[in-house]
């Protein structure tokens, strides 16, 4: 009996009969306390909260609070709360080794993700587009590995799928152009809308904006430069436009504007200043009298500036000869502008120094054996 009382608390007064006051249940839950410490700690002390009950005033003593029910369940029950403190122990001890084990996962697949993307960009810079290709697709099978997969990585393998997609049907319509013996110019437009370089937008802000190298965005610049030459230089071709003088100042103003997106890109080269020079002479064509003089002078200024610029590329080359060919060689061309190859010979050679530079160079190629075969 005695090791009862010392070990347990009495039951509550307000579970033996509800009717019993709370204030009068606190008193005497205070004065029945195991430890001295918590009981009053005089007579008088217990004497004064009867009164103040008794005069339905507030009394000193308090509820106990949850901290000191815990403690006195835990000496009650010590036994189960040392088996309650193991358990919340290893609850935690196994939610961390899961919490970092999850984070250790996620950061390795995140740097495995990251590597793959560098890859990629790596392999754009060196125009090996199918690797490209492998690395992102390597990356999007990484990053499903996250439940939670991270926006950003998202958002950069997705950027990389839409550009690649992009280069690879320009590249295949800019290649094209280049070898086509008809509709070349329609495969130039082509290409050339598929980067929007015809609207007012700045198409080169939205490659940067999608954080591709610079070397990828140099080499589609380049090529871009090329089909804006070719389709300004099929503009002024008279060859093709034997038509109404309206129709004639409407190509040459179509040719001008396509050189001015092409000088956006880079400082004047050969090509660039031969069609120029086209453009002026064509205007000067369509003018007399001091108009015409004006023209005049800038189209044998800006052929002089041409030759004594060297090509980038076998292309530009190829604009100067298809005029010899075709425009410059014109009966009906004007003298101090006809510039006619002289025999089959000036045309070897100039379709030589097309295949100096560029070897593969398809015009040069065909025309070089065309040429050949007829001189044989």
């Amino acid at each position: 009996l005695i090791r009862h009382i010392a070990e347990h608390s009495p039951p509550s007064l307000r579970k033996v009969d509800v009717r019993i006051p709370v204030d009068l249940e606190t008193i005497t839950a205070k004065a029945h306390e195991k430890d001295p410490a918590d009981r009053y700690q005089s007579a008088g002390a217990l004497a004064s909260d009867l009164r103040a009950f008794l005069k339905q005033c507030e009394i000193e003593a308090t509820p106990p609070n949850l901290r000191q029910r815990v403690i006195k369940w835990t000496r009650r029950n010590t036994g189960a709360a040392w088996v309650l403190a193991a358990t919340a122990l290893l609850a935690c001890i196994g939610v961390t080794w899961l919490s970092t084990r999850y984070a250790l996962r996620h950061h390795v697949i995140v740097a495995a993700v990251e590597s793959s993307l560098l890859q990629a960009a790596e392999a754009i810079s060196t125009s090996d587009m199918a690797l490209a290709q492998v690395a992102v697709d390597r990356a999007e099978l990484q990053l499903g590995g996250i439940s939670k997969a991270r926006h950003g990585l998202r958002q950069r393998i997705d950027v990389l799928n839409r550009e690649l997609a992009k280069f690879e049907d320009f590249e295949d319509k800019y290649q094209r152009s280049r070898w086509a013996r008809t509709g070349a110019t329609e495969l130039a437009r082509e290409a050339l809308e598929i980067y929007a370089v015809s609207d007012d937008s700045d198409w080169v802000l939205s490659l940067r904006e999608a954080n591709l190298p610079r070397d990828f965005i140099q080499r589609v610049k380049e090529n871009v430069y090329e089909l804006l030459l070719l389709c300004a230089h099929d503009s002024v071709l008279w060859f093709e436009h034997r038509d109404t003088k309206r129709n004639k100042v409407d190509a040459i103003a179509k040719s001008r504007a396509l050189l001015a997106k092409a000088d956006k890109l880079r400082s004047p080269t050969k090509g660039y200043l031969w069609v120029q020079a086209a453009c002026e002479q064509r205007m000067g064509d369509l003018t007399d009298g001091e108009l015409r003089n004006h023209h005049d002078g800038e189209a044998l200024r800006l052929r002089r500036l041409s030759e004594q610029t060297p090509p980038q590329n076998a292309a530009e080359l190829w604009y100067i000869a298809r005029d010899r060919s075709w425009g410059c060689a014109d009966e009906d061309e004007r003298e101090s502008f006809r510039w006619p190859f002289e025999d089959s010979d000036d045309r070897v050679a100039a379709y030589h120094k097309m295949l100096r530079i560029e070897p593969n160079y398809y015009n040069g190629l065909f025309f070089l054996g065309y040429w050949l075969n007829k001189s044989e």
